[in-house]
């Protein structure tokens, strides 16, 4: 079956959940529960095959990012889809800025984070906050094409390859662009804003909740670089390392079974 055909199937056996505050994907009736944070603005059904091969033995959750704009009104929506799910602790598996919500959550929360999984992910760019923050205020003036234009430009440099795989979630993408409101980018835009205006991590935060962490690196992630990597793996120290080949940015689409793998066999 390609692409299409699996994530029409995923759609016709998972029913989006709307609650109260985000929707999200659920899957899996029984074992620990794994709660999987997407990359930015790619959503939920970034990780349906990565689903489909966890749920098997685990409860799987996967939420769309609301459009708050606070880490901490986000960190209460994720807390409120624990509480309706009668989860009281998940291994949370961030992609991206997933990686990056997901030690946050650690930071404020940590008492309902079992483990963590940080694929492509880094520490908090906090030298980035400027600019950030300013292209979140152009982007409240902009036209939607400048927004679907600076999101194509993000898309193809993730995801630049010629094969399958790498077409059919550009093509995906790029239709999903087309249905995100401005109000939405603006909001996604002003909570990454509002990580980055928190500051550096603290090593005493994770010190304090002692949980294990495992980092999933590529080795040709165009976004997170060596240096960004030996950074995240020093503060971190101890932390397992898993790199995926071939996998970019975006393991979750180019290497759905090996994340998978990685993660069952770190959590079991």
């Amino acid at each position: 079956m390609d692409l299409a055909g699996e994530l029409d199937a995923f759609r016709r056996s998972h029913e989006a959940v709307v609650g109260e505050q985000l929707r999200y994907f659920r899957g899996g009736e029984s074992g620990e529960t794994i709660l999987l944070l997407p990359g930015y603005f790619v959503g939920a059904e970034s990780w349906f095959a990565v689903m489909g091969r966890l749920e098997a033995k685990h409860r799987v959750l996967a939420p769309d990012y609301p459009a708050v704009q606070s880490v901490d009104a986000l960190e209460q929506c994720l807390e409120g889809l624990l509480d309706a799910e009668g989860v009281e602790r998940a291994h949370v598996v961030g992609q991206s800025i997933g990686a990056l919500y997901a030690q946050e959550l650690v930071r404020r929360r940590g008492s309902r984070v079992a483990s963590l999984v940080l694929a492509h992910g880094s520490l908090p760019r906090t030298q980035d906050f400027r600019r950030v923050r300013l292209g979140v205020f152009l982007g409240r003036f902009a036209p939607p094409l400048a927004h679907r234009a600076q999101w194509s430009k993000r898309v193809a440099a993730e995801r630049p390859g010629r094969d399958a795989v790498d077409t059919f979630w550009r093509e995906y993408l790029q239709r999903r662009a087309r249905g995100i409101s401005r109000r939405d980018a603006v909001a996604w835009g002003v909570c990454y804003a509002d990580l980055l205006a928190r500051g550096a991590l603290d090593r005493e935060d994770f010190a304090r909740w002692g949980g294990r962490v495992l980092l999933v690196e590529g080795a040709d992630d165009p976004l997170v670089g060596a240096e960004d990597r030996a950074a995240l793996r020093r503060f971190h120290d101890g932390a397992e390392v898993v790199e995926l080949e071939a996998a970019g940015h975006v393991s979750p689409e180019r290497r759905p079974a090996e994340l998978a793998a990685a993660v069952a066999a770190f959590v079991a």
